[in-house]
């Protein structure tokens, strides 16, 4: 069964907004992953609902509609905006290794 994305970063010694960072510094990196991400999809979800983000998908219909989601929270309350800070710890890690890390874990476990 695949892994949800957050627990394959949480495994590699990472963080989501680790990840989120390096997508916004790296174009290349970004637009792999995201092509990473839409191929590894499940294909037992609605994709774009609560639901499937819930069940750790984070495919750009999912992000895109938790995104949306959380705006109308957001906007019912103010909030501080949280910027990602690229640590030496981040900085040491090279995109493709990540890439295939985060990829090669998505699919779950080798069988």
């Amino acid at each position: 069964m695949p892994r949800p994305f957050r627990t394959v970063v949480r495994d590699l010694g990472l963080t989501p907004n680790q990840v989120w960072g390096l997508t916004k510094t790296d174009g290349q990196w970004s637009a792999e992953l995201e092509a990473a991400l839409t191929a590894t999809r499940r294909g037992d979800l609605q994709h774009g609902t609560n639901a499937a983000y819930v069940a750790g998908c984070v495919c750009k219909d999912c992000r895109d509609h938790q995104r949306r989601r959380m705006a109308k929270n957001t906007a019912k309350r103010a909030s501080p905006v949280v910027r990602a800070h690229v640590s030496a710890r981040w900085r040491a890690w090279d995109g493709d290794v990540l890439l295939t890390s985060i990829v090669g874990n998505l699919a779950g476990p080798d069988k």
